[in-house]
Formats: structure tokens, sequence, C-alpha cells
């Protein structure tokens, strides 16, 4: 078991998912299409959000798994090790981003009630932040960075809380919003008791600098457009 190429069990997983992602891809297509079943419509909308889970979850480790295959050879030195794991990651990317404008170009569209459309969105949300902190600490990795999961992150997430909630206001999706403060929360959180307890002086203070122009940039597009969202609730 020693002398095994794990990698290659990885790769096998990764394009197990791959081909998953695909194949119900297509399947919500030729409902859509041709079949026109709600029933099975809404069991295509539980295995897509089953799918979403599993991607974020194990394919996101995996492709982790893989990268730290290809930066650190040594761990397996009897087995070559090249850029395709690296390439890996964004073949795999591309699979998720055509499932997911499938989900909702031939699923959620099928659904009148409003809370299905909602729950699509927060978890499109979800998505897109977690493969941005994927990719993030990806690159991170790649530079040699050791603060994988400190300051960079919570930036990430806080631009990303300020363009959803703006998105919200925008489109008047009150559950974007909660959806939103409640990461800028959690953000605000892992800032405190983590980020900053190794940082030195002048990095506190920028990051410091930047979570209150966040924070004074939400405040203000809640009070200018405090009359858009009362009128929508």
């Amino acid at each position: 078991f020693e002398n095994l190429n794990l990698d290659i069990m990885k790769f096998s997983g990764i394009w197990l998912i791959n081909y998953t992602l695909l194949f119900v891809s297509l399947l919500s297509f030729a409902n859509f299409r041709w079949l026109k079943n709600t029933d099975f419509n809404a069991f295509l909308l539980v295995i897509n959000l089953f799918l979403i889970i599993l991607f974020l979850g194990n394919g996101l480790m995996l492709l982790g798994q893989l990268r730290t295959s290809y930066l650190h050879p040594e761990l397996a030195p009897d087995y070559a090790v090249s850029v395709n794991h690296i390439i890996i990651r964004y073949i795999s990317l591309a699979f998720f981003a055509v499932f997911i404008y499938s989900t909702y170009r031939f699923v959620i569209t099928g659904f009148q009630v409003v809370v299905f459309h909602q729950i699509f969105d927060i978890a499109l949300s979800i998505s897109v932040i977690w493969v941005c902190s994927s990719e993030l600490i990806n690159w991170l990795s790649l530079s040699g960075s050791t603060e994988l999961y400190k300051h960079w992150l919570s930036i990430l997430w806080g631009v990303f809380s300020l363009m959803l909630v703006s998105y919200g206001i925008w489109k008047r999706k009150k559950h974007l919003r909660i959806f939103a403060i409640v990461l800028f929360s959690g953000t605000l959180i892992k800032l405190f008791f983590y980020d900053l307890t190794e940082l030195e002086t002048i990095p506190k203070t920028i990051v410091f600098l930047f979570t209150g122009i966040l924070l004074l940039i939400v405040s203000f597009l809640y009070n200018k457009y405090t009359k858009t969202i009362f009128e929508e609730n």
C-alpha cells in the first residue's frame, strides 16, 4: 500500500465528480427541453444541491491535495508530478460552472414558488465565496505564503459581503442582504480572534482601516436606500 500512487485515486475521484456534474447538467436540459416533468424537476433540484455540497466539500479537498503533491513532490518520490496537478483544478471549475448555469437555466426556472429561487441564490452565494476562497488559498500556496487562512481571506470575505449587500439592495433581495450581514459578522469575529493575534502594528492598522471603510460603505448604502428596503419589506 505504501508504494501506491495515491494521486491516481484523487484524479479518479475528481473525474468521477466532473462526469457526474456533466451528466446531471445534460439530464436537467433533457427534462427542460423534452420531458417537462415537474416531479422530476423537483428531484433534480435536490440532486443538484447535493452535488454542489459534494463538489465544495470533497471536490475542492481533492484538488487541494493534488496541489500539495505538486508543491511537495518529495512526498511521493517514486512518481512523476506535473502541472496537470494544477490544470485539473480549472477543468473541474469549468464543469462546475456549466453545472451551476444548467441548474439555474433548466431547473430553477421551472419553479414558481419564490422560496426555491431564494434557496438557489443562497447556494450560489455560498458556492462563489467558497470557490473564490479556495482559489485564493491555492494562489497563496503556490506563491509560498505561510498565512493561508488569515487576513487575505478575511479581506476577500469582506469585499464579497459588500458586493452582496449592494446586489441585494439593487435587486431587492432581503435574503441575500441577511446572508451578507451574517458573512460579514463571521469575518469580523475571525478577524479579531484569529487574524490579528500575530500581526505587527502596521499590518494591523491597514486591516482595521480596510474594515472601517467597508463598514462605512455598508452603512452608507443602508442609509441611502432605506426607502427602497422598507418598500420591499
